[in-house]
């Protein structure tokens, strides 16, 4: 009998996706049509204005917390996903499939922070902690070897929302830290993940094993690696489940410093990072090294003052100094917040860049 040799259609994708994605045709015969697979365009309306994302290393996988019209809706809308899986299987565009979608919000993994501008975002219909019915297994399944073999992502490259979102200090906790979401959890669990033909996934977290990030969530970090996960030294403070995918809203960056409250009563330990900006009544904007370095007195703050954590303060458009000098790359990203003169918020999808006044504030995440 003659030797006979076999390739199944995940690993001829990986091994000849990333120069197939080269040329257009690849990239629809990847995306559209391939192995019957398929996939309603839902055009979002952000979809004309969206940057494309710096690199594509990593999928995202989410739970709606929610039902399906509604879902989509809300997805399509803001620009919240790439691609969404529905209940009976039928999966949906939103966004092409290099663009940035702001499923992920504040997010890092292994270092690298802001993962909408380096990762796919896919929704699943469904809540964190219920199974995903049975069509979403296998159109799961097809889409995510697809884009795996289109961008070269290996299977430690997917991974749940819970997974790589963090958040910054606050009443609840003083470090940075995992356990800012719960969504798409059980994506991590071997089973689920078998059955979406992905066969290893990351054993530990690396932000937690540096101390770049702690566990502020002992639950989720335990269901995500198992007992015996790499817990902070100091005992973690249960905080609520914040609801929604994405981030804050660009209005909502600063927040008031109201009586009482000191600095880090919203900054955390990261009151004095370069990165964390303060807007004062009289107008002053400093970054929080420079009042450290100035004697500035944290414990006697005025009411009223605003602070806004993880942003670069890239400074004013003016003559001869556009938002694009400011900060390059990052200007059209959704991330990227722009202060209008008169008090308004929008982000680097929403600004006219042919009409950015002058005296506008750029700040870019770090």
């Amino acid at each position: 009998m003659e030797d006979s040799w076999h390739i199944g259609r995940r690993d001829f994708l990986r091994l000849l996706g990333p120069a197939i994605a080269a040329f257009p045709l690849g990239q629809a015969l990847l995306t559209d049509d391939a192995y019957a697979l398929e996939i309603t365009d839902i055009k979002s309306p952000k979809r004309a204005r969206r940057a494309s994302r710096k690199s594509t290393d990593f999928i995202v996988l989410h739970t709606t917390e929610a039902n399906g019209s509604s879902s989509l809706n809300s997805l399509s809308k803001g620009g919240k996903a790439n691609y969404l899986v529905d209940t009976d299987g039928k999966v949906y565009r939103i966004l092409n499939p290099g663009q940035v979608s702001i499923g992920c919000g504040r997010s890092m993994w292994n270092s690298k922070i802001n993962l909408d501008n380096h990762a796919l975002n896919i929704e699943f219909v469904g809540h964190h902690n219920s199974e995903p019915a049975q069509g979403q297994y296998a159109s799961g399944r097809e889409l995510i070897a697809q884009l795996q073999g289109m961008y070269g992502i290996s299977d430690d490259g997917v991974m749940p929302h819970s997974q790589v979102a963090y958040g910054r200090p606050n009443k609840w906790h003083r470090r940075s830290h995992r356990g800012r979401k719960r969504c798409g959890m059980l994506f991590a669990k071997d089973d689920v993940r078998q059955k979406l033909g992905l066969e290893t996934k990351p054993r530990q977290d690396p932000d937690v094993a540096a101390n770049r990030l702690v566990f502020a969530d002992t639950y989720l970090a335990e269901f995500i690696y198992g007992r015996g996960a790499h817990l902070p030294a100091e005992p973690a403070i249960a905080m609520p489940e914040e609801n929604g995918e994405g981030d804050v809203t660009a209005g909502e960056v600063f927040r008031a410093i109201e009586n009482g409250q000191v600095a880090w009563t919203y900054a955390g330990d990261e009151f004095a990072d370069k990165t964390t900006i303060y807007m004062f009544k009289n107008g002053k904007i400093r970054r929080g090294d420079e009042l450290k370095r100035g004697g500035f007195n944290f414990t006697e703050i005025e009411p009223g003052t605003k602070i806004a954590v993880g942003y670069v303060y890239g400074g004013h458009v003016k003559r001869g100094r556009s938002a694009y000098s400011i900060c390059k790359r990052e200007c059209n990203l959704p991330s990227t917040i722009y202060r209008l003169p008169g008090g308004e918020f929008k982000t680097g999808d929403e600004i006219d860049f042919n009409a950015i006044p002058a005296k506008t504030l750029v700040m870019f995440r770090e």
